[in-house]
């Protein structure tokens, strides 16, 4: 997979100018960038082929699970329920590895708006309770 446009939303204080970020950044484009579908083609590709049996269509969760695969290799931790001071624990994050000061997070996103609306929920509860 190529990465086509980057877009901060939030790009403020001492952690994104530090050496750290960087690493991690790179390490999370890497990441991006070894997805590849179908798997072991080189590039990648969705097909339209609807009305497909499970398994034999794209799907979800291998291509997801090429990227985390990656960030595992890099020290990263998948599938892991943060507390961020709420009552009830918000689902668990996909990635997640341990930085000066906290956290960083990655959400793998599909465009299914249910599950890109709760992955932004946990990443604002997550940095307001932060703040």
């Amino acid at each position: 997979m190529r990465i086509v446009h980057t877009e901060f939303l939030i790009q403020s204080g001492a952690f994104v100018a530090s050496k750290e970020w960087a690493d991690r950044y790179s390490e999370i484009c890497d990441a991006i960038k070894a997805v590849e579908w179908p798997q072991g083609s080189g590039s990648f590709t969705l097909f339209d082929q609807p009305g497909k049996k499970r398994g034999q269509g794209n799907g979800v969760k291998p291509i997801k699970n090429l990227c985390m695969s990656h960030l595992v290799k890099c020290g990263w931790v998948c599938e892991t329920k943060i507390d961020i001071a709420t009552v009830k624990k918000p689902g668990k994050i996909d990635a997640v590895c341990t930085v000066a000061g906290g956290l960083l997070c990655v959400e793998w996103e599909t465009g299914n708006i249910s599950s890109s609306l709760r992955a932004l929920n946990k990443m604002c509860l997550g940095m307001l309770c932060r703040g």
